[in-house]
């Protein structure tokens, strides 16, 4: 096992390479996040469209003010 680990006396090689891709594609990930984040509030501000969430949120509060609406009274 400790041989697979040392990839034949390469093994800082290889396993700092994986470290490496590991911690670039990490930070490009939450960079393009973060960007996207960005530019999703700044065009709903400027096109005055509310954010994916508060249509989500509003569309449950009709749903279930139509339910409450529609249940007998006790």
């Amino acid at each position: 096992m400790f041989e697979f680990i040392k990839f034949g006396g390469h093994g800082i090689f290889v396993w700092s390479s994986y470290v490496f891709t590991f911690v670039v594609l990490s930070f490009l990930f939450i960079k393009t996040k973060n960007s996207l984040k960005s530019y999703e509030k700044k065009y709903f501000s400027e096109f005055n469209f509310s954010t994916p969430q508060k249509v989500k949120i509003n569309r449950e509060k009709r749903r279930v003010g139509k339910i409450i609406s529609h249940t007998p009274s006790i």
